[in-house]
């Protein structure tokens, strides 16, 4: 049986679009909550790559310029490192796994990171990003969207 076929994943990686998302209480929230509830009742496992987190760090320190933001950049990640979430920093493995990916699809450095984990860790991609869409149609990657932003 395919990963993307499989009735029950065990696992997942969250990337930018998809801690966006629940960080700032969009559509989809619930679907990223309810496996954030299933990662803290030890039923999966969820993984992000610090590469997702500096997206995350840097789009929200732009909104902070904003006047009244709801949350600093800082205090995102502090958020972020609390969640039940493993947390993967970029070893040559990684680092050239994610650049192989960039070199052969249209996608964002960030998105390759956060697609290269999910190989390694037999893991669903969740997310909305468009940029998606071309590593789904090699099968080699299974991933439940998140509804995109009009």
């Amino acid at each position: 049986m395919s990963r993307s076929t499989a009735k029950a994943q065990s696992a997942y990686v969250l990337d930018s679009f998809a801690l966006l998302v629940w960080l700032r209480d969009e559509n989809g929230a619930g679907r990223v909550q309810a496996v954030l509830d299933r990662a803290d009742r030890k039923e999966i496992k969820l993984h992000a790559s610090w590469v997702n987190i500096a997206e995350v760090y840097y789009v929200t320190q732009r909104r902070s310029l904003d006047p009244d933001p709801a949350l600093t950049a800082a205090q995102v990640v502090e958020v972020i490192e609390n969640l039940p979430i493993q947390l993967h920093g970029a070893a040559k493995a990684e680092v050239l796994a994610a650049a192989r990916l960039k070199a052969v699809f249209p996608i964002s450095i960030a998105d390759a990171f956060a697609a290269a984990l999910a190989t390694s860790n037999n893991a669903k991609i969740m997310t909305g990003d468009p940029e998606f869409k071309a590593l789904e149609k090699t099968k080699e990657l299974a991933i439940e969207w998140l509804p995109q932003k009009a």
